[in-house]
């Protein structure tokens, strides 16, 4: 049986954040822009990835989301998604 959740709504893209140890105004202001736009799925990938960015120790930054985008999106056009 599939489930369809819809899009995280901006608290659950900060919720999801903290659960990733996302640090930053900036990074959490991504990821409300970005998160309703997308699926928890997407947005849980991107955390996933932006994590492993930063080598298992510190926290996710903006940098680190925007080269996981870069990444896993191969376009700066889109990039508007994430940093507005």
């Amino acid at each position: 049986m599939r489930v369809d959740l819809g899009p995280p709504t901006e608290e659950d893209c900060c919720s999801i954040g903290i659960d990733f140890n996302v640090e930053g105004r900036d990074a959490y202001e991504a990821l409300r822009r970005y998160g309703p736009q997308t699926s928890v799925r997407d947005l849980v990938r991107l955390l996933n990835f932006s994590g492993k960015m930063t080598g298992g120790h510190g926290s996710i930054q903006m940098h680190h989301l925007k080269t996981a985008f870069l990444t896993i999106y191969g376009s700066k056009k889109d990039l508007k998604l994430l940093a507005g």
